[in-house]
Order: C-alpha cells, then structure tokens, then sequence
C-alpha cells in the first residue's frame, strides 16, 4: 500500500500477479492510497490454492479493505480481476467509491473450457504461447517478458481453474444498477474481449461510461499505463453527481 486519502485497489488478472500494476501505481502516486494484493493461486499467494468461486474471491477482496481499515473504495480490475470486481461490486455495493473494469470479459467465452482442459492434459506451455502471441502480437517487450515469466511460474491448476470460471462468467445485471461511476474499459486489438460487448453493457448501466482505447491489446496495464492512470484519475476525481453517465467512448 503506498500514499494517502482515498483508497484505490488494484485487481490483477490471470496468470499475472500484482505486479502487473506498478506501472499504474507510479503514475497515480498522489492521488490516493494505491493498494494491490496478490489474488490466491497466484504471486505471492500461490500456496493458497485458487477457488472456483468469484464469491470467495469477492470476500478476499472485502478483507482487504476491512484489513486496511476502509469503508469504501475505488476498484479496478484487470481481464479475471476485473470478473473479481463485478462480483465484488454485486456482493458489496455499499463498499465502492466507484467501479472499473479493464479488458475483462462480462459474458461466458466457452472456447477457455476446451483450454483449461488441455492445460489440465499438460499442455500448459501450448497454451501458454498461444496467450502470448494473442496477447502481444509477436512484439517482443518488457510486458511480453513479464507475462511470459508469469506464465513459465503459473501453477497449472489455478490456471486452468481461473479459465474454466472465465468460460462461464456473466455478469448479468450485475452491474446495472450500480449507484457508483462504472468505467468498461476495452482495448482495440483485443481479440476476446471485443470493444461491442462491453460498450453494449456500459450503455446498459445505469452509471456506466465506455472507453476504447485504440492501438492496444489485452494487457492494457502492462502495454499503456499512461492512459489507464489518466482514466482512473477522471474517475477518482469526478463530483459525486452521474449526469455523464452514458458518456460513450472518448477515444
């Protein structure tokens, strides 16, 4: 945890670790109290095996901030994190200060069934450089390094657990109805989770606003700090009143 004031937590997805945030942490010093963790089955909390279940998660999540003393708080969750965060947001409402998803599907992807189902059979290294050249497009980086890294380190079970919760995920109307600023976020070269969905279901919510940011990828937070930091600090510093909501893309 790093800085003062209003606290901002920081979910990371999956096979990463909170690591995956630091760009982001260094861009909004100041703003806040900037909080990351280590989701179970993963980083630091690997021993912890990952639970099939996004409520268990939400109730980590719910320790976290009772850990550091706060009532409510700014999420953000990146691609499973993100998943993490909608449950959180349906569980807890009256805990958020507001809500932003990150590259993180809302609606089931069956296709992740059949791969957690070979990285099951072994094949975890198959299926990891096919995340790797979706994710990165062949662009040797720093980022594809560290996700490579995180990959070569994963625990298979949680992996493959952590797809088969994606295959199945909806959030329904989870999000819907949220009384706190909701951001979806998409990336244009992000081949799961397609910028359609998502804008359909900002506009479908209540508080919600959309953005795509163009020229990026799946590992938003890793490929482009900058702009996610600039966005979390228009949320974070927007008035209480929602007469934007529904804004619609703003790049």
């Amino acid at each position: 945890m790093s800085g003062e004031g209003q606290a901002i937590v920081l979910v990371h997805g999956t096979p990463l670790n909170r690591r995956s945030w630091r760009g982001v942490v260094d861009l909004i010093a100041g703003q806040g109290r900037t909080v990351t963790y280590d989701v179970r089955g993963h980083g630091s909390a690997e021993a912890t095996p990952l639970p099939s279940s996004y409520s268990r998660l939400a109730a980590d999540l719910e320790r976290v901030l009772d850990a550091i003393g706060v009532e409510r708080a700014h999420v953000v969750g990146h691609s499973f994190g993100g998943q993490i965060v909608a449950r959180f947001a349906h569980e807890h409402p009256e805990r958020l200060a507001s809500v932003m998803t990150v590259c993180s599907r809302l609606t089931p992807y069956p296709p992740f069934a059949a791969a957690a189902a070979a990285v099951g059979e072994g094949r975890m290294g198959e299926i990891g450089e096919a995340a790797i050249a979706r994710w990165f497009s062949g662009r040797d980086c720093a980022a594809l390094r560290y996700a490579r890294d995180c990959l070569a380190r994963a625990d298979p079970l949680a992996f493959a657990t952590a797809l088969r919760m994606i295959s199945t995920f909806d959030a329904g109307e989870t999000l819907s109805s949220l009384p706190v600023p909701l951001l979806i976020i998409a990336a244009s070269r992000d081949a799961i989770v397609t910028a359609p969905e998502l804008r359909s279901r900002a506009a479908a919510a209540r508080t919600g606003s959309f953005v795509l940011v163009p020229e990026a990828g799946h590992m938003l937070p890793l490929e482009d700090p900058t702009t996610l930091a600039e966005l979390l600090r228009d949320v974070i510093t927007r008035p209480a009143s929602r007469s934007d909501s529904n804004a619609g893309s703003r790049f």
